[in-house]
C-alpha cells in the first residue's frame, strides 16, 4: 500500500515536471509563471505527504483513522504555517537571515519578490525612444522589503523637480543607483551633491539605463549651461552597450507589445500564493545544495556574477562617448562606478584610464575625469537584501565627485 502511494505521488511530481518542460520548450506565453506555480506544487505535494505520513504513523497511529487523520492534517498546516511565518519574518528582517540561507533568500527576493519600477504600470510608461521612463508629473510610493520612500517626477518623467530642468549647471546620468532606488528623494546622489556644490544639479538617471540610453536622454534636456555632467557606469550596462555599437550607433528600441508584456510578467511573479515563500526558498536552498556536489541548477543571479572583460566594457564605454561627444558641448564628463557591493572591486575605471592614453581616445583624455569610489564604500553602505546602496553610500560618492570638480575647476584657472 505504502509503495503504492509512493508511485502516485512520483507521477505527481513528474507529471507537474513535465507540464513545466513542455510550457518552456513549445514557449508557452506564461511559461516562467507557469514554472513558479509547477515549483509551488511540488514542493507541497512532496512535504505535505511526507509530514502527513510522519504525524500519522508516529505521532497519532494509535489513535482511531478519523482521529488520527484531522490530528495529522491540523499538525502538517501548523508547522507549514509556522515555517511560512518564520520565512515572512526573515524577509522583513534581512539583517536577521542565518548566512547559510542568505544567498537562497536573496535569489528569492531578486526573482520572486522584488518590485521593479520600470515595469509598474502606476510607475512608468513606455517611451518609443527610450523603451520606459518614469510617468511624468507623477508622485507615488516606492517600496520593497527594506525600504518605503515617495516618487515625485517632472514633466521628462526624471525624479526631480521641473525647475531643475530649467538651467541645471550638473547634470547626472545613471542607472537605479543614482535614481536613487532605495533611498528618499532628498537623499538621492544628485540632490546630495547639489547640497555640497550649492548650484542646480538634474538628476536624469533611469533605472537600467545603459550608457547608451543615457546619452540619449541627455539630448533631450536642456544643457546650454551645463558644465559637468557625471556618468554613473553599472557593469550590467554592457549588453545595451554592446547592442548599441552593434547596432552602429544606433538604439533598438523594443515594441510598446513587449512592454506591456514585461509588466505582466512583472505582476505575475508577485502573485501571492499561501505558503509561496516557504515553498520556492526551500527549493532554492536545496538547489544551491546540490549545485556545491554537482552543478546541474542554473541559479545565475546577475547582481552577484563576477565582473569580466573590464577592458572590452571600458573600450565600448570610451566608443560611445567618442562617438556621442557632441551631446556633452562643453561639460566635462565624470564618469564613476556604483553597482551592489559584491561587484564594486573592479577594474573598469582603470582599463578606462589606460584606454584614455591611446591615440585612438586622445580627445576624450582632456574631458574625461575618473573618480574612483570603490574601496570607500563598505558592505554596510548597501542593502543586504536588495543590494543597491544606502543613503551612506551616496554622502560618500557625492562629497568625492564634489572635490574632483572642485579640483578641477582650481586646475582651469
Amino acid at each position: 500500500m505504502m509503495i503504492k502511494k509512493l508511485f502516485y505521488l512520483l507521477i505527481i511530481v513528474l507529471f507537474l515536471q513535465v507540464v513545466k518542460i513542455a510550457s518552456i520548450k513549445f514557449n508557452f506565453i506564461y511559461s516562467y509563471q507557469l514554472g513558479i506555480l509547477v515549483m509551488y506544487l511540488q514542493f507541497y505535494t512532496v512535504i505535505c505527504s511526507a509530514l502527513y505520513f510522519i504525524f500519522s504513523r508516529l505521532l497519532f497511529k494509535k489513535l482511531n483513522h478519523s482521529k488520527k487523520t484531522f490530528l495529522s492534517v491540523v499538525t502538517v498546516v501548523s508547522v507549514i504555517v509556522g515555517l511560512e511565518t518564520v520565512v515572512v519574518y526573515y524577509l522583513n528582517h534581512p539583517a536577521d537571515i542565518p548566512k547559510v540561507f542568505q544567498r537562497s533568500f536573496r535569489y528569492y527576493y531578486d526573482k520572486y519578490d522584488l518590485r521593479i519600477i520600470q515595469f509598474d504600470p502606476e510607475q512608468a510608461v513606455y517611451d518609443s525612444g527610450l523603451f520606459y521612463r518614469l510617468k511624468p508629473n507623477s508622485a507615488f510610493q516606492f517600496a520593497n522589503r527594506e525600504f518605503d520612500h515617495q516618487f515625485v517626477t517632472n514633466s521628462k518623467g526624471l525624479r526631480d523637480s521641473e525647475k531643475a530642468l530649467a538651467a541645471p549647471k550638473i547634470i547626472c546620468l545613471g542607472d537605479s543607483y543614482f535614481m536613487g532606488w532605495g533611498v528618499k528623494q532628498s537623499e538621492t546622489f544628485s540632490k546630495l551633491l547639489e547640497q555640497k556644490t550649492a548650484g542646480p544639479v538634474l538628476n536624469a538617471a533611469i533605472s537600467s539605463y545603459g550608457t547608451a540610453r543615457e546619452i540619449s536622454l541627455l539630448k533631450s534636456l536642456n544643457a546650454k549651461e551645463c558644465s559637468s555632467v557625471i556618468i554613473q557606469y553599472c557593469l550590467n550596462d554592457w549588453y545595451e552597450n554592446k547592442t548599441f555599437i552593434e547596432n552602429k550607433f544606433n538604439l533598438n528600441i523594443s515594441p510598446a507589445s513587449l512592454y506591456h508584456l514585461r509588466q505582466k510578467e512583472q505582476q505575475a511573479n508577485r502573485l501571492f500564493l499561501p505558503g509561496k515563500h516557504l515553498a520556492l526558498i526551500s527549493q532554492i536552498f536545496a538547489k544551491y545544495a546540490i549545485n556545491k556536489i554537482y552543478p546541474i541548477f542554473n541559479l545565475r543571479l546577475d547582481r552577484e556574477d563576477q565582473v569580466s572583460e573590464e577592458r572590452k566594457q571600458a573600450e565600448d564605454f570610451a566608443a560611445i562617448l567618442l562617438h556621442e561627444l557632441s551631446a556633452f558641448g562643453n561639460a566635462q564628463i565624470y564618469v564613476t562606478v556604483m553597482d551592489s557591493y559584491e561587484r564594486m572591486d573592479n577594474r573598469f575605471l582603470t582599463e578606462l584610464s589606460s584606454l584614455l592614453k591611446d591615440p585612438k581616445f586622445q580627445v576624450l583624455s582632456g574631458r574625461v575625469c575618473i573618480v574612483h569610489s570603490e574601496k570607500m564604500l563598505k558592505k554596510s553602505d548597501f542593502y543586504s537584501l536588495d543590494l543597491h546602496a544606502r543613503v551612506s553610500a551616496y554622502e560618500k560618492l557625492s562629497t568625492i565627485i564634489r572635490d574632483s570638480i572642485r579640483l578641477r575647476n582650481a586646475g582651469k584657472r
